[in-house]
């Protein structure tokens, strides 16, 4: 039976810390980018169960404004040109790339599934290098419910040809991991720095530091 691999793409494979000179510059310190993060979450979590889905890019940039208007530093057009130009160039963490291919030389099938709109997850993932890496490129668009409602995880199992408990995902994400176990999926913590797991969701099956640390527990597991 081929196994399959899905992963998640910003902050579990794709470094964001290319934003940190952004968020100085506008608002003095790199602590903003985080504020910006959880702003830019919050709306997707809700937007989905009112129906009213709308691009991630989009809610970035409405939370990049929230941010200026909670610090009181004007975002105009400009500010919204440079963070959507730096989305879409982030890189790759460093072991990234030999952890993937470490799975794909075991066997594994491997899957991106994110919260970016399809277009802008390809061209990013194609930029950063790694985008051959993937059988399949799956984005919450394709069904307008963002992770971690249960129908992006459905999505990728539709496409894969297996049951959601046929399935690992992986994520930097604890939120994002909840989803993916409450619909039978297998899960992997990538413990990226400052990421921490909630003792609310379900502990993850594994937790590693890395995505190559992760590779090495799935092929021995």
């Amino acid at each position: 039976m081929t196994r399959t691999a899905v992963f998640d793409v910003n902050e579990t494979m794709l470094d964001l810390a290319s934003l940190d000179p952004v968020f100085f510059d506008l608002f003095g310190t790199v602590a903003a980018k985080r504020e910006w993060f959880a702003r830019l979450l919050h709306p997707s979590v809700v937007v989905t169960p009112t129906g009213r889905y709308e691009h991630f890019g989009s809610l970035g940039l409405q939370a990049l404004s929230a941010v200026g208007t909670a610090r009181g530093v004007p975002i105009g057009a400009d500010e919204h040109d440079r963070l959507r130009e730096v989305m879409a160039s982030l890189a790759a963490y460093t072991e990234v790339v030999p952890g993937l291919k470490r799975l794909r030389s075991a066997g594994w099938n491997l899957m991106a599934l994110t919260n970016t709109h399809l277009e802008s997850a390809v061209s990013g993932l194609t930029v950063a290098g790694i985008n051959t890496e993937f059988e399949r490129i799956l984005s919450v668009s394709t069904v307008e419910r963002f992770k971690p409602d249960p129908a992006p995880y459905l999505h990728a199992a539709e496409v894969a040809g297996a049951s959601p408990d046929q399935l690992w995902m992986v994520a930097a994400h604890d939120w994002d991991l909840a989803g993916a176990a409450a619909v039978g999926m297998h899960t992997a913590f990538v413990e990226r720095p400052g990421a921490v797991f909630s003792a609310s969701y379900p502990p993850p099956d594994i937790s590693a530091p890395d995505i190559e640390a992760v590779a090495h527990a799935l092929i021995a597991g």
